[in-house]
Order: structure tokens, then sequence, then C-alpha cells
């Protein structure tokens, strides 16, 4: 699984869970796996990371649900381009 394999997706709707991720995101492609990111008192932070096992299903999930929507949250998906993005949650608010 290469760096260019996982996506961050922002914007996400406060209430979704990793697995609603997880379904969501596998329409394009076999998901390895799915990280919310949230507070410490367990709050989402509205964005998270999902790991495809290619990157050329990163790259085709980007195109499809890039500026789509997951419920009523319009989302924004691009390409993750940290290599540490468990311990770096700041990895794509730039």
């Amino acid at each position: 699984m290469g760096s260019g394999s996982r996506i961050c997706v922002k914007n996400l709707p406060k209430h979704v869970a990793e697995d609603r991720l997880r379904e969501f995101f596998s329409q394009k492609g076999e998901i390895t796996d799915a990280k919310l990111i949230r507070t410490r008192d367990g709050k989402s932070r509205q964005y998270g990371f999902v790991g495809y096992r290619t990157e050329q299903e990163a790259e085709e999930a980007i195109k499809y649900f890039n500026k789509s929507y997951l419920d009523t949250s319009r989302i924004i998906c691009e390409v993750c381009r940290c290599f540490f993005f468990f311990e770096t949650l700041k990895c794509c608010h730039n």
C-alpha cells in the first residue's frame, strides 16, 4: 500500500461512524482502513482518512467522491500527503 493509496476526507457529517465511512467509500475499491479524527472528548472533527488497496482505487475514489454528498454534507476528498497520518492530526489542514 503506497502513500498515494490513502485519501483525506473533509467536511464529514458530525454523526458519521467509521463503519459508515468504510461502507460508503467501498463503492470504489477495497478499503484497508478508515479513521475518523475526534477531539479528546470524543466529538468529531469532521474529517478522516480512508485507505485503499491501490493508488488507482484511491484516485478513482477522489474523482468520484470529491464535492459529492455523504448524507447532507458536501465532502472534499484529496490525496493524503502525510506519512504518519494517525499521529499527524493536521495532515490535511493547511
